[in-house]
C-alpha cells in the first residue's frame, strides 16, 4: 500500500470527512484521522491508503493546498516505519 500522510486537518474533521475527500481516487483504501486518547480530541493530521502507488500521487498532486473544512491540506508521503 502507498500512504500519505495529511496534515494541518481542522479539528472537526472525523474519518468520514477524510474518506469523502479521497475516496473518488481508483485504488483509495482507506483514510484514518489520528485522535488523542486522553483528551479525545484531533491531533490534527491523518493518513490516506492506496494501492496504486500513481493515484496516491495523483491524490497528493490534485488534493494539496485544497480547503477541507476551512483549511488547506498539506499532504506528503508517509514515512514508513522500521521494525
Amino acid at each position: 500500500t502507498f500512504n500519505l500522510f495529511v496534515g494541518d486537518l481542522n479539528v472537526n474533521v472525523d474519518d468520514e470527512t477524510l474518506r469523502n475527500a479521497f475516496k473518488d481516487f481508483p485504488s483509495y483504501l482507506s483514510g484514518h484521522v489520528m485522535w488523542d486518547m486522553q483528551t479525545g480530541s484531533s491531533r490534527g493530521y491523518g493518513f490516506v491508503s492506496f494501492t496504486s502507488q500513481d493515484d496516491a500521487q495523483n491524490a497528493m498532486d490534485s488534493m494539496q493546498g485544497q480547503d477541507l473544512n476551512g483549511r488547506p491540506l498539506r499532504i506528503n508521503w508517509a514515512a514508513k516505519l522500521e521494525h
